[in-house]
């Protein structure tokens, strides 16, 4: 295969401060990522020795530069050439050589040419996946440098669930801005699947929600209390005024059920077998709480809820409990966070007045 040479890396401006460009990364250990399209650059000759792509970690230490980093990062964030540097503020000639010059200190190809245009690498995808966690530490490191410097503040980034979004979370964000108003939160909605990767390569700081069945390695989960499900339909249903339901009596009405695959989705199932009936024919999945409830409100269709979510809108006399006799268990709603990675102070504020909150929480019998 023919291999173009590319020359050295020219130092160039990035908004990073000179103490923090002089940190290094440890890359010889690398994990599995999936990023998306890349950029070009000139192919590189794959019959290496292991010998030659033995990489220690004092030749990382001295010519691998966070800055480098930074840049790699942006070009798989971006997709984009182009878009990276106008991220950067740099020149797209610029970018180019900060990739070839990571190839050179590393000994591997990070972004090949397919049919489908420009993608990483096996190398790029293991390289980009580490530079993540490096560049979330450098973030808690300015965090930390805040918080002591000023005393307080600091910024927090929080993925939460659904089951959190209606009482837990919010109540400890209310506790921790009582105690900390310049700590900055940042949150992100999602599934388990979509923010567990996130909490392990240092995106996320913690997850706030139903704690997993499904076992995520490096992730330590704390639970705060056990939750159910409840049965809900509009203010005004049919069978809201009635006494004790059996799932039966709902079976004919139109349902909205979890999507297929999700774990809540299983116990849906299972009340209905437990019933003695099948899963209902007119039925709708779905995870969207906004839309449910807006479906809900339209007409007689029942869903299941956290009873957490569900006394939100109770409260606010959109929807009512059903009397449903059956005791539909949810599971246990606590936090989850990276088991070897220190918190930041202002992580470590939140998740105390998780706690506090948790204990407060008046939990079903």
């Amino acid at each position: 295969m023919h291999t173009n040479k590319t020359s050295r890396l020219p130092l160039f401006p990035l908004r990073i401060p000179t103490r923090l460009s002089s940190i290094m990364v440890i890359c010889a250990g690398v994990g599995a990522g999936v990023m998306r399209s890349r950029i070009q650059i000139p192919a590189m000759d794959h019959d290496r020795t292991e010998h030659q792509l033995a990489l220690d970690e004092q030749s990382l230490k001295r010519h691998l530069k966070l800055r480098q980093l930074v840049v790699f990062d942006a070009v798989l964030a971006e997709g984009s050439l182009v878009k990276a540097a106008e991220v950067l503020s740099l020149t797209q000639p610029a970018v180019t050589k900060t990739v070839q010059a990571m190839e050179e200190i590393l000994g591997v190809p990070l972004l090949q040419r397919t049919s489908r245009g420009i993608v990483a690498t096996i190398y790029g995808r293991a390289v980009g996946a580490r530079i993540k966690a490096v560049l979330a530490e450098v973030r808690y490191l300015g965090d930390d440098l805040t918080t002591l410097a000023a005393g307080k503040g600091g910024h927090i980034v929080v993925g939460t669930l659904i089951s959190a979004a209606a009482w837990l979370l919010p109540e400890a964000i209310v506790r921790l801005k009582e105690r900390s108003p310049e700590v900055v939160v940042t949150l992100q909605e999602g599934t388990n699947d979509q923010l567990m990767p996130q909490l392990i390569t240092g995106e996320i700081d913690l997850v706030i929600g139903r704690v997993p069945d499904k076992v995520y390695a490096g992730v330590h989960h704390e639970a705060f209390y056990d939750e159910q499900l409840c049965a809900v339909a509009r203010v005004g249903h049919p069978l809201a005024a009635a006494g004790r339901l059996n799932i039966a009596d709902l079976a004919d009405f139109p349902w909205i059920l979890p999507i297929p695959d999700s774990p809540v989705r299983a116990v849906a199932e299972q009340l209905f077998r437990d019933g003695g009936r099948p899963l209902p024919r007119n039925r709708m999945d779905s995870l969207s709480i906004l839309t449910n409830v807006s479906i809900m409100r339209r007409s007689d269709a029942v869903c299941l809820l956290p009873r957490d979510v569900a006394n939100h809108y109770v409260r606010q006399q959109v929807l009512t409990i059903l009397p449903l006799r059956q005791t539909v268990p949810f599971g246990r709603m606590g936090l989850s966070r990276a088991a070897e990675r220190n918190q930041t102070p202002a992580a470590h504020a939140l998740i105390e007045a998780l706690r506090n909150a948790a204990r407060d929480h008046d939990s079903p019998p």
